[in-house]
């Protein structure tokens, strides 16, 4: 442990050890060991999005760090510019209509509460510690949005599949969690409601900012073992944008092309 004052402002650093859950479950586990971790992992978000997020005002870098709508925007203006038109190289033929969906949906999921979130929670930045319990790093992916957007990015981890280790269930053990921190700490209701409501927007919103990322990490920075991790996130995004077809129609369309064209490709 190191800490550091300055300003009068205090921080401290942690060694979390050089073991990723990414690393961790490449080796055979028990599946009752397996479930244990991921059992403790969704409780570091769920504290992350109750008695934490209730603390916000005491880090000043939270209260700054603002995943609001024009993030968003930017997140989905990257996807536009590094994969579909930097990777995929196709043009957008009614981009007017596209824009105008893609600001619904920054607009649709700026509006939902916001709490904490870690922006970068996926398998390598969460370090299974000395004592064999997980802990999360990176601090600086950290800040002030909805907190849902970083369920489709674990449970999903195009890098490794976790959508098929967690399952199904996952969400439900979210859920349940939420409910008892929220009741306890807060006295008030989980709404399970919205919540399912909001996460396919977050899906969209988070997939199409990976691909995003992959387009520009693989093309412009010339990591191109990068280009492994799109067939998944393409499938999800397919998945997701025909779930949402009726108030998405133009985007829809866009993915279906980019999926014929990157599936001729490769």
């Amino acid at each position: 442990m190191f800490s550091a004052d300055k300003a009068q402002k205090q921080a401290l650093f942690e060694d979390l050890g050089d073991i990723s859950l990414y690393s961790w479950l490449k080796c055979r586990r028990e599946p009752e060991v397996t479930e244990y971790i991921f059992s403790k992992v969704l409780d570091i978000l769920v504290t992350l999005h109750t008695s934490v997020s209730k603390k916000k005002a005491e880090c000043w870098l939270l209260c700054s760090r603002v995943f609001d709508y024009e993030h968003l925007r930017w997140e989905t203006s990257y996807f536009l510019e590094r994969f579909v038109t930097g990777i995929a190289g196709i043009a957008i033929r009614d981009e007017l209509k596209l824009q105008a969906e893609l600001r619904m949906l920054a607009e649709s999921v700026d509006s939902f509460p916001k709490a904490i979130v870690h922006r970068d929670f996926q398998a390598q930045n969460i370090m299974i510690e000395r004592d064999g319990l997980p802990g999360s790093s990176i601090f600086r992916a950290q800040g002030w949005g909805r907190p849902h957007m970083i369920l489709p990015q674990f449970c999903g981890t195009h890098t490794l599949g976790l959508r098929e280790i967690c399952g199904s269930g996952w969400f439900c053990r979210y859920i349940k969690k939420m409910r008892a921190a929220l009741l306890d700490d807060f006295d008030r209701e989980f709404d399970e409601e919205a919540f399912r409501h909001s996460l396919l927007l977050c899906r969209l919103q988070r997939h199409m900012q990976a691909l995003g990322a992959y387009g520009f990490l693989s093309k412009v920075k010339g990591k191109k073992y990068f280009l492994k991790y799109i067939p998944q996130a393409m499938e999800y995004l397919v998945q997701e944008t025909a779930l949402a077809n009726k108030d998405y129609p133009a985007l829809h369309e866009l993915v279906k092309k980019l999926n014929s064209l990157y599936a001729e490709q490769n």
